[in-house]
Order: C-alpha cells, then structure tokens, then sequence
C-alpha cells in the first residue's frame, strides 16, 4: 500500500503540484507541496485514486476490509 501511496504521489508531481518531501506512515502520510491547483482538488484526488486501488487488492493485501 506505501508503494502505491508513492507511486500516486509520483503520477501528478509537476502537473497538479511540485512535490517537495513526503513521509509515509504506517497509518497516514505527510506531504509537503507547492499547488498548482485547488488543495481540495490535490487532496480528493489522492485519497479517491488509492481508496479504489485499496478496495480493488485488500485481500491479497489483508487489510481487513469487507468484501
């Protein structure tokens, strides 16, 4: 899930914003970010392109979510 985690980070880095730095936890990521457009759009877009990817894998990942 991190590598997928970094991967999205990754895909819109000079498009959407310039990624500066980003540590991923166990249970939640910090990013830090010069925008290039609307935070909220930035951040939706992250947490919705690894939710489906999440949902897609959780049992080959066993992250406990029900099917």
């Amino acid at each position: 899930m991190a590598n997928k985690v970094q991967d999205t980070l990754l895909t819109f880095d000079g498009s959407r914003y310039r990624l500066i730095a980003w540590c991923i936890m166990p249970n939640h990521v910090h990013v830090l970010i010069e925008p290039l457009i609307e935070l909220g759009k930035i951040i939706q877009s992250w947490k919705s392109f690894t939710a489906r990817w999440a949902m897609k894998h959780h049992a080959e990942l066993g992250l406990g979510v029900p099917g």
